[in-house]
């Protein structure tokens, strides 16, 4: 485009030419081509305009340039937020288990779903293959000395992955657990804001948990500070 407007033609005609050699979704009009030889524009120039496959624009270049740099800069310098971010944002499938489980965990889950590819010869689902991506980064955020804690009834957000600097370590959300969605998920907040959950029982009546959503946290241990029901016992006194 300041190439054209250089060799005198107006900058919406110049504009227009670009946008049809930078998309390739046709090649130049016959208006066009005549518009460039009637500005002395070298044949060779217009050859090479009707060849081009794609352009890569110089603003979108620096921007991912500078993104780059951002990245780079919050991952060396704040790489709790810069991963807490990647898991809430990046992320859609999770393995929970293997990331609090520790590198061990992790190493070996990303072992047995390459194995399952490239040994067995099986495609990953596209769920698998999301969990494979998580895990990846998760192997590396440990190996810098970082590590997900487990998911804590008091402490963790519905869907956002909380910075824990004291113990060098990610709090996963409730999301996390498969087959707890947002909306489940953001029941507990609300009503852990009103007032503690006094048992599993009184966990399920207040939020919008699933038995199958209970069962998984108490598996996990997430549960293990909480009584099944606030019903007292004749053993209790």
């Amino acid at each position: 485009m300041t190439y054209l407007m250089s060799m005198g033609i107006e900058a919406s005609t110049a504009f227009a030419i670009m946008e049809t050699v930078r998309k390739k979704n046709k090649f130049l009009k016959d208006t066009q081509i005549e518009v460039m030889r009637s500005h002395n524009v070298p044949q060779y120039y217009i050859d090479s305009c009707n060849k081009i496959e794609y352009l890569f624009p110089k603003g979108h270049a620096v921007a991912y340039c500078m993104m780059a740099v951002r990245v780079g800069y919050f991952k060396v310098y704040y790489p709790l937020e810069f991963y807490a971010t990647f898991f809430t944002v990046r992320s859609e499938q999770y393995d929970i288990e293997a990331l609090v489980g520790g590198e061990a965990a992790i190493i070996a889950k990303i072992d047995e779903l390459r194995a399952k590819s490239r040994i067995k010869g099986e495609k990953l689902s596209n769920k698998e293959d999301d969990i494979l991506k998580t895990l990846q980064v998760a192997l590396e955020m440990v190996q810098r000395g970082y590590k997900f804690t487990n998911i804590d009834l008091n402490r963790s957000e519905a869907v956002r992955f909380v910075v824990d600097k004291e113990n060098k370590a990610l709090i996963p959300p409730f999301s996390t657990v498969d087959g707890l969605g947002g909306h489940n998920a953001e029941s507990v907040i609300e009503e852990r804001n009103k007032r503690a959950f006094s048992s599993i029982e009184d966990l399920l009546s207040r939020t919008h948990l699933t038995g199958t959503n209970v069962g998984d946290l108490k598996r996990l241990g997430v549960l293990k500070d909480l009584p099944e029901s606030d019903q007292m016992s004749l053993f209790d006194f």
